[in-house]
């Protein structure tokens, strides 16, 4: 299974990007950003991966020393009028510098084309990352984003090896792997 279990699902191999790393990564990416205000746009089918990067979430900003009050969530279908009107109501409200963690890259694109266009000063423009990006080669990523240290070709590989694993009878609860990742920063286009 690639991505965390749910509880009522048992007896399989798993394999997922760290998504604690994820979270960790990220919100360290927003704070170095200078970023006073959080908000996470996550998909409306909230997971348990998507549990362990919330709770990585809010351990860091504690130690940041952030309150819950300057964290906000929004569980979002792939709709993007509404995930631009929720990121502009909580930009709206944001007296600081506003750190928008995006689950999807879909989320951050539509999320940047409604509020780079928004008459803020350099200091309150919005910061956006983004968690998950599968469109590797198809396109540049405007923003900073997570990718998994093992290439998609390791990554299958490695499913497969625990499909065997398992097929052999080695017991499913044994293998659970946590696929460490990093943080790209996007290229920046040179003057031309």
């Amino acid at each position: 299974m690639n991505g965390l279990l749910q509880p009522s699902i048992s007896g399989l191999a798993q394999i997922d990007r760290d998504q604690e790393q994820i979270g960790r990564l990220l919100i360290q990416e927003l704070l170095r950003k200078k970023c006073t205000r959080f908000l996470v746009v996550l998909r409306d089918q909230v997971t348990a991966g998507d549990h362990q990067l919330l709770d990585t979430i809010q351990r860091e900003l504690k130690v940041a020393g952030f309150g819950l009050d300057q964290l906000c969530i929004r569980c979002l279908p792939a709709d993007d009028r509404a995930i631009q009107a929720a990121a502009l109501e909580v930009l709206q409200q944001s007296t600081g510098k506003l750190g928008v963690l995006c689950r999807s890259e879909p989320a951050a694109r539509a999320i940047g084309e409604c509020v780079f266009g928004e008459p803020l000063p350099k200091s309150r423009r919005p910061v956006l990352v983004v968690a998950d990006r599968f469109a590797r080669d198809q396109s540049d990523c405007p923003f900073p984003y997570i990718r998994a240290c093992l290439s998609p070709v390791a990554y299958g590989q490695e499913i497969g090896r625990m499909l065997l694993r398992q097929v052999n009878g080695e017991d499913a609860l044994s293998m659970e792997t946590r696929v460490e990742v990093e943080l790209v920063q996007p290229i920046k286009a040179t003057p031309s």
